[in-house]
């Protein structure tokens, strides 16, 4: 009969195994950890860096990724194809993703919003279709838009307009007025806070996956966000 005791000495082993085996699975900052797999060649608990070697999954197979501090990235043989088993570059996007602190729970969560506050960049397929968002509608609000590329001269007109109280939470962008051209930063004042983001024009009709990752390359980091994290069906 076990004595209480060893009982307590057996349960302290374990214990101390359980910790050796969780530290000797801790991946790095620059990892990513395989929290999720059915797939014979990315076993559980695996650390894949951006140099890790891509194995092509089967029909049927899936592993689940997370960076340190990150969302959980379900990767589906689809997904993979998607990206031409470029791992490297879905490691490196995972990793600044969780390192960027964006969440999806940021109020402009559409792709197509604009968020006048938070972005400091923006990716975009077309310019149509694109909106301002906000939360707070209780009062009026003094909206300025205008190109801040101080070394060149001014395309286009400053746009000034008031985004009524009791409105819409999003406005279209006035693309009459001030039309959007890749690569140019755009100040953006709101009740006299100002927040400058620079646009950038991606090729239309990429696959989720490749859309996110390009998104990431170019800083647009809360659409990469909402894009790379939702389920595989409805990619």
């Amino acid at each position: 009969m076990l004595t209480p005791t060893l009982k307590y000495q057996i349960w302290s082993l374990g214990l101390i195994a359980s910790f050796c085996i969780e530290s000797a699975i801790a991946c790095g900052d620059n990892q990513v950890t395989v929290i999720k797999s059915n797939a014979k060649l990315y076993p559980l608990n695996t650390c894949l860096a951006p140099n890790s070697q891509c194995h092509k999954l089967a029909t049927g197979e899936q592993i689940t990724l997370q960076a340190k501090g990150g969302n959980p990235y379900i990767l589906t043989y689809s997904r993979l194809e998607e990206i031409k088993c470029n791992l490297k570059q879905l490691i490196e996007t995972l990793i600044k993703l969780a390192s960027s602190g964006r969440s999806l729970s940021d109020y402009c969560q559409a792709p197509e919003q604009i968020n006048p506050v938070l972005d400091s960049d923006f990716c975009f397929e077309s310019s149509n279709g694109l909106k301002l968002c906000r939360t707070d509608t209780s009062r009026t609000e003094t909206l300025s838009i205008e190109d801040s590329e101080v070394n060149k001269p001014k395309v286009d007109k400053p746009y000034r307009d008031n985004w009524l109280a009791g409105g819409n939470k999003e406005i279209p962008w006035p693309l009459d007025k001030l039309p959007i051209r890749d690569d140019v930063a755009y100040q953006i004042t709101l009740s006299g806070k100002s927040n400058e983001i620079t646009f950038h024009e991606i090729p239309s009709l990429l696959p989720n996956s490749s859309k996110g990752i390009l998104m990431a390359t170019k800083n647009c980091l809360r659409q990469a966000n909402e894009i790379m994290f939702k389920p595989p069906e409805e990619h």
